[in-house]
């Protein structure tokens, strides 16, 4: 199942499902009918794939050997633990985001360690955990600290160039797009009020608040209340609790083409 809507600027938030089912009791089934199957569900649009959409010869495939390996040796600098993203610059080197060390790591075309910036901190340029990174325009990446709930904006050495924090302190930022708009949410999710009897060894889906961000750490625009992933409440002896549940819905993010999804 998938929904999705704008909301904002060419902004949208998709929930998405994936049931997949067992190859060996469908395989023969789906090889003779549709690609795929579309149908309602109490109201609901479901769209199941049921087989590749693309023909004989025509799917991508991996190399038999890695072009470049980054990390896995015993070098300094090669230990990557935590990788938050990876993003290849437009003279060939390669800047990974260490959680591990707080450190952007700077690799050449032969995967050779080259520089290191940032490291583990509170000051300028340091980081105390590196939640993820994006390429901004303008030779410039923006980094986000979820613990510091801080934007730092840096050069394509690494060098801090900015800093910034959300102006609302209860936001973390998800995902960055190209021009520094940032897409956060509320840390607390939406729960049911007090009034109401709590749910006992029952699925719910709560809901979180988004919003649009500027690099700066402006609000560009509140994006309202979203699903979230799916939980279990139940009741443990004198209270109750709730975790994700186990092959549930999830509410997946994704930016590209200048909209976030």
């Amino acid at each position: 199942m998938m929904s999705a809507q704008c909301v904002h600027r060419q902004v949208a938030v998709a929930a998405w499902a994936l049931v997949v089912p067992l190859a060996s009791a469908c395989a023969g089934a789906e090889a003779s009918g549709p690609a795929v199957v579309v149908r309602d569900s109490a109201g609901v649009t479901v769209v199941e794939s049921r087989r590749p959409a693309w023909g004989a010869g025509e799917a991508w495939l991996l190399s038999p050997r890695p072009l470049l390996v980054l990390g896995g040796q015993e070098e300094a600098g090669h230990d990557l633990y935590r990788v938050r993203g990876a993003l290849w610059l437009g003279d060939g080197r390669i800047v990974v985001a260490d959680a591990g060390s707080a450190e952007l790591r700077f690799f050449d075309t032969a995967g050779r360690l080259v520089r290191v910036a940032g490291g583990r901190g509170g000051g300028p340029g340091e980081y105390r955990f590196l939640s993820f990174m994006a390429r901004l325009r303008g030779d410039s990446l923006l980094v986000w600290d979820s613990r510091a709930r801080r934007v730092t904006v840096t050069d394509l050495e690494g060098v801090p160039v900015r800093t910034a924090t959300l102006a609302n302190p209860r936001y973390q930022a998800r995902l960055a797009l190209a021009d520094g708009t940032l897409l956060a949410s509320d840390v607390r999710r939406a729960s049911p009020p007090v009034e109401v009897e709590l749910l006992v060894d029952a699925v719910v889906r709560p809901t979180r608040a988004y919003a649009n961000y500027a690099a700066d750490g402006a609000l560009v625009a509140e994006l309202g209340e979203w699903p979230d992933n799916e939980q279990w409440s139940s009741f443990d002896v004198d209270h109750g609790h709730v975790q994700d549940l186990l092959f549930g819905k999830r509410t997946v993010l994704a930016a590209g083409n200048d909209r976030f999804w």
